[in-house]
């Protein structure tokens, strides 16, 4: 009979342990998508032939999972529809064209110095300290990212922070200049148009922080291009010149439902957001 009391007990124990269990994982699944950012869906504010015709680009503050510019991140734009990602490239001591948000590698892998102090190789040596997901981290070559941006349909917005002696990203422009799309986007306006002379297939789009006339005028000498402009600085005749010339833009930092309306109504073609999906 106690043998039997003993068993019994064991058997409730097991069961008790594994309910718990079962109850912690189910918490913490809960909890993790509590905390996951809610997307604003844009076709919950505008029309849904004015949301498939726009270009919609994650920026770096979009990603949830995994750090900006690294390959694992591009999971995300997959999973989330997006149309194109931003991507900013440093070069290293060997040239190396890496994609990180910042030059500064104490913020990156807790090294003292940039990533122009270190050869691609030492910098892998240490793991990104921004990431939180399970698996260790390190930056990734531009080049990677790129390809695996175009293995996954996803379009890869290049943002060149060091634009001399770029020849490892020109590369990579060569590859695929005439297979799919590539956008290179600068403030350096002669930089784009060595792009454009370079590789005439590769979109650029001119990063400024509001427009003018005379931006607005520069602009009759880039081939396949965007204007891209702070969505905060809205100046309605400046964009309504745009759209008597057919000069395409975009805006970046655009976050805020009644941004979205207003430069929808405006004929934007990209829209580079954290906040909104498709």
């Amino acid at each position: 009979m106690l043998e039997v009391l003993k068993n019994n007990r064991k058997r409730i124990l097991i069961v008790l342990i594994c309910f718990l269990l079962i109850v912690s994982t189910i918490t913490t699944i809960i909890i993790n998508c509590s905390e996951r950012k809610h997307f604003l869906s844009a076709g919950d504010y505008i029309e849904k032939n004015v949301v498939e015709s726009i270009n919609f680009c994650a920026d770096k503050n979009f990603f949830q999972i995994y750090p900006d510019n690294t390959i694992e991140c591009i999971n995300e734009i997959v999973e989330n529809k997006m149309d194109s990602v931003l991507l900013d490239t440093y070069l290293t001591k060997d040239s190396k064209a890496v994609c990180c948000s910042t030059p500064d590698t104490e913020d990156l892998i807790g090294m003292d110095g940039t990533v122009k102090d270190y050869t691609y190789f030492e910098l892998i040596k240490y793991n990104l300290i921004s990431s939180e997901s399970d698996e260790p981290l390190v930056l990734s070559l531009a080049s990677d990212v790129i390809k695996h941006c175009i293995e996954n349909a996803v379009t890869p917005v290049i943002f060149p922070h060091d634009t001399d002696n770029n020849d490892d990203l020109f590369s990579v422009f060569e590859k695929y200049q005439d297979k799919c799309r590539i956008v290179v986007v600068s403030e350096n306006y002669d930089f784009l148009l060595e792009i454009n002379k370079k590789y005439p297939s590769v979109n650029t789009w001119y990063k400024v922080d509001s427009l003018s006339d005379e931006i607005v005028d520069s602009l009759n000498l880039l081939n396949n291009f965007e204007v891209i402009f702070d969505a905060k600085n809205y100046d309605k005749n400046m964009i309504e010149k745009l759209n008597e010339r057919n000069y395409p833009f975009g805006c970046y930092n655009l976050n805020k439902k009644s941004q979205l309306k207003k430069y929808c109504a405006l004929s934007i073609s990209s829209i580079i957001t954290s906040e909104f999906v498709k």
